[in-house]
């Protein structure tokens, strides 16, 4: 039987995989169309703090919300 704690471990993990190859495929995006390392880390940077704001009320869910896993 899988518990509660295990469950929300593996939904952070893969919350953060997630995160790291988003961010990973954004800036690999970025930088095949821009010309200087300005034209690269402006966006990235914009970029990477909006995922940011995506991703973290999910991972603050995810570590608060554990009745979703009561009748697991």
């Amino acid at each position: 039987m899988i518990g509660r704690n295990n469950l929300i471990s593996r939904g952070k993990f893969l919350l953060a995989i997630l995160f790291i190859t988003i961010t990973i495929l954004n800036f690999i995006r970025i930088d095949s169309v821009s010309h200087s390392a300005s034209d690269t880390l402006r966006p990235f940077i914009i970029q990477t703090a909006i995922l940011m704001l995506l991703f973290l009320p999910i991972y603050y869910w995810l570590t608060k919300n554990k009745s979703l896993f009561k009748k697991l």
